[in-house]
């Protein structure tokens, strides 16, 4: 069988365009490879249930599903949370992961799941505030500020010795008066100062932490309620 000499050099110059496209994705795949290897970190994950439902979060974003029970991937360099899901049990773990670093996640327990309600707080000594002329609808309000300060908290204690009232504003167009007190909240305690109207429940409150830093501003609750947060 005579073969064309021409059709021959087509059909070869194919095939070598064929090998060089094959041997340029290959090595794209190996130099992307190399590249994100140096820019990434590992992170291996294990959970001792594995029928758990695994998620992991950067800062600031939302969660992506990784996997079932175990988990290996590569992420660039930054703050993670690692969320484990079973049925209302779920474990959150968090995990700082640098370029070129390897590090494994352990999950173990898994806690119930409560959704945070301001009905399952005790707000232990709140009604030390009425003896000083707080309305209860003020207290109420005061209670929404502390909830709102910290949802995960299930025990906030107003300290009944740290309760003053303040004395009215030497402005005499003012109707609000000031008052302060010690709360923990959580496991800490923070310096509240609250101005109350004598005539309405209008209430506003401040907390600061033991550096005296604000750490919640009741008008920027309030702000937020507007805008939906």
């Amino acid at each position: 069988m005579v073969v064309n000499p021409e059709k021959k050099a087509i059909a070869e110059k194919i095939v070598s365009l064929i090998l060089i496209l094959v041997f340029g994705i290959f090595m794209y795949f190996i130099v992307e490879g190399l590249y994100i290897s140096q820019r990434t970190g590992l992170l291996n994950i294990t959970a001792q249930d594995k029928s758990v439902s695994l998620f992991i979060a950067k800062d600031g974003k939302s969660a992506s599903y990784i996997g079932r029970g175990a988990s290996r991937i590569r992420l660039y360099g930054g703050n993670y949370e690692i969320v484990a899901v079973k049925g209302e049990t779920i474990n959150i773990s968090r995990v700082k992961l640098s370029a070129k670093e390897v590090k494994s996640v352990n999950i173990k327990n898994l806690i119930k799941y409560r959704v945070p309600s301001i009905d399952l707080v005790d707000f232990e000594g709140i009604n030390y505030l009425t003896d000083i002329g707080v309305s209860y609808p003020q207290t109420e309000k005061i209670k929404k500020y502390l909830f709102s300060f910290d949802k995960n908290s299930l025990s906030d204690q107003i300290y009944s010795s740290s309760v003053k009232a303040g004395p009215r504003s030497r402005d005499s167009t003012s109707d609000f008066v000031g008052f302060n007190f010690l709360v923990s909240v959580g496991e800490k305690t923070y310096n509240a100062t609250a101005q109350r109207s004598l005539f309405n429940d209008d209430v506003s409150m401040k907390l600061y932490d033991k550096n005296n830093n604000l750490v919640f501003d009741s008008q920027s609750y309030y702000l937020n309620l507007q805008q939906g947060d």
